[in-house]
């Protein structure tokens, strides 16, 4: 990769991190059920955001490519905290709202990503890096004149995740994104052992765990291109696999790291 796709990849990233934080503050200022997933406004939003540009910067121009889907769609939508919430309440045996809460975060995904793939289709709307970097400017100004100093710091790790799933993105075969599929797994087994790891730390060592949850977890799973890869996938029978899959190895494992270690 380089300097130019790498810098594009880490402003989407960090607008989008950034985004998604202060979509979570706002949410959980109002709203404080289990129930309901705590990312589904960013899920949304990122699903709808990559359904409407729908790859179309891939071939002719990467670092736009790189820096809508894999940097800010990627990073603004999460696959670890959905699922860490459904964990939650699996392991205090909640069963039924934990099925609510997996069904919930899927079917607004999804919704978001239909309608993305619906407005592409009758508005266009040219992406200009020029954008990326005003945007970025009025993101870190705003973040500074508020002193939100653990909100910068946490989507500054948010890069690392994204060129990390950027690898790892590397091994999604035309018919199995084994990619997605390891980086949204691997994000909630870390993710699920850093929380565990928060109860023996003090305040100012949990806050760094937390951004680093937020930050590089948060960042290197994603929930837009996994619903995009099950919308898109050729055949039916492996949507319904991968989307099993994706499931039952971030819902398993993560239930039994945190019944061993807790």
């Amino acid at each position: 990769m380089d300097k130019q796709n790498l810098l594009c990849l880490s402003l989407g990233a960090y607008i989008g991190a950034s985004l998604r934080l202060e979509i979570v503050s706002t949410y959980t200022n109002y709203f404080n059920d289990d129930i309901i997933p705590i990312d589904m406004f960013d899920n949304f939003l990122g699903s709808f955001v990559i359904g409407f540009y729908n790859d179309r910067y891939k071939i002719k121009d990467l670092s736009s490519h790189l820096a809508i889907s894999t940097g800010f769609c990627g990073c603004l939508t999460t696959f670890s905290s959905w699922m860490l919430g459904s964990i939650k309440l699996a392991n205090s045996e909640q069963w039924l709202n934990c099925l609510i809460n997996i069904f919930l975060g899927f079917i607004i995904a999804y919704s978001g990503f239909k309608l993305g793939q619906n407005a592409e289709i009758e508005f266009k709307f040219l992406f200009h890096k020029k954008l990326l970097y005003l945007a970025f400017l009025k993101i870190i100004i705003f973040q500074a004149i508020f002193k939100k100093w653990n909100m910068i710091i946490t989507a500054l790790l948010s890069p690392f995740g994204a060129f990390l799933r950027f690898q790892i993105s590397k091994l999604n075969h035309k018919n199995f994104p084994f990619g997605t599929l390891i980086c949204n797994s691997l994000a909630v087994w870390i993710a699920q052992l850093l929380i565990l790891s928060t109860l023996q730390f003090d305040t100012d060592d949990s806050k760094i765990v937390k951004s680093i949850l937020k930050g590089f977890c948060g960042s290197l799973s994603t929930v837009s291109t996994w619903i995009k890869e099950i919308c898109t996938m050729q055949s039916i029978e492996l949507r319904f696999i991968y989307f099993w899959i994706s499931l039952f190895l971030s819902l398993y494992i993560g239930l039994i790291i945190c019944q061993s270690l807790f």
